[in-house]
């Protein structure tokens, strides 16, 4: 597979910051998607943005009608997530998605990197992303996140559909 299948920086726009939320405020505030696996007993969380809130709904038009205009198609109304990661993220495909596109608010530490793998778990590819930026990742193919000291936050838009 070519490395840019495995994760390419996408020219979208950045997401205006009126439109996030903090941290502290999504673990507080929003439905989380991971069905009792939270930061606390895991290393992973995902955070519904639900139609119910306004502010969550603003940022959810906004990457609906980005998505739209780029012609990228995503899940919904469910793709639209907050992302949140600690140390200890295990080498995984994703089961439900072939890609993922991921714009990182922090990147968990000053050191960190989403590494690929072959079928023997052998490393094949590593990326330091850069945040604030969208990358289109492919998740079917053996992944993890490396060098996290804080917590990593993104937004995540599930994409299940294969990419040209």
């Amino acid at each position: 597979m070519k490395l840019d299948k495995l994760c390419k920086k996408i020219d979208l726009p950045s997401i205006p910051d009126s439109l996030l939320t903090s941290f502290d405020e999504v673990v507080s505030n929003y439905i989380e998607t991971t069905k009792g696996w939270t930061l606390e007993n895991g290393t992973f969380a995902s955070y519904y943005m639900d139609t119910k809130n306004s502010s969550r709904s603003k940022l959810r038009n906004w990457l609906k009608t980005t998505f739209d205009k780029h012609d990228i198609k995503c899940e919904s109304p469910n793709g639209f997530t907050y992302q949140a990661l600690i140390d200890g993220v295990k080498i995984h495909t994703d089961k439900h998605r072939e890609y993922v596109y991921n714009y990182i608010i922090d990147p968990g530490g000053s050191d960190v990197y989403t590494v690929f793998y072959n079928e023997n778990k052998e490393e094949i590819y590593r990326v330091k992303i850069e945040p604030k930026s969208w990358y289109r990742l492919h998740t079917k193919t053996l992944h993890t996140v490396l060098g996290i000291t804080g917590t990593r936050f993104a937004v995540s838009v599930c994409n299940l559909q294969e990419e040209e």
